[in-house]
């Protein structure tokens, strides 16, 4: 089975404050980016998932788009996030274009819909910084007073290094938080947690 399935998820106190921070960017209107990190295996990625089956079953409309690793240069992270969002497969291979395509998706919508654009991408850590710089621009898309496009990027402890020295990119950051290990009593309620789900 794979263990990134939110049914596996484990509530426990830092994952649940996690899911708390990040549902909480996605109701602030001032919050436009969000950082959650944690050391490999802490269940960074299960809990993006968990996030993201809550929104499947919300009222309120979400647009969602999730990628599983940063390691790719910017037009492919863009036309992904385009496809996924607007589920379409023919697509160009042109920043100017994809960008237009999304800003069009959105204002087709906003005159019906009060909705939110959802960017969950893993593995950040692997980004470089000219595509991450590139990504924060995504935020800048707006109508009016309605900035509806919040990502998250979830990566690697090595990552906040990497944004600290990106100064553009770190003041844009509304939310971070840091998945800590679990405590010996989580430990034991873990094992029998994941034994009865298998």
């Amino acid at each position: 089975a794979d263990d990134t399935d939110p049914e596996f998820y484990y509530e426990s106190e830092f994952h649940s404050e996690a899911v708390e921070r990040m549902k909480y960017v996605v109701d602030s209107p001032n919050i436009n980016m969000c950082l959650l990190t944690g050391e490999i295996g802490s269940g960074k990625t299960t809990t993006r998932n968990k996030l993201l089956e809550y929104y499947e079953y919300d009222d309120k409309i979400h647009y969602c788009a999730s990628l599983d690793t940063a390691d790719f240069n910017f037009i492919d992270i863009l036309q992904e996030i385009v496809s996924q969002i607007t589920e379409s497969s023919e697509l160009p291979r042109n920043k100017y274009k994809l960008t237009n395509i999304l800003k069009e998706f959105i204002k087709d919508r906003i005159r019906y819909e009060d909705f939110d654009v959802l960017i969950f991408i893993d593995e950040i850590q692997k980004i470089v910084p000219k595509a991450l710089d590139a990504l924060k621009d995504l935020t800048n898309i707006r109508f009016e007073y309605y900035a509806p496009i919040k990502i998250f990027l979830i990566g690697q402890p090595e990552f906040i290094t990497v944004v600290k020295n990106l100064p553009q990119i770190n003041q844009r950051i509304g939310m971070r938080y840091h998945l800590q290990h679990l405590s010996f009593e989580e430990v034991r309620n873990y094992i029998d947690y994941r034994l009865s789900c298998v």
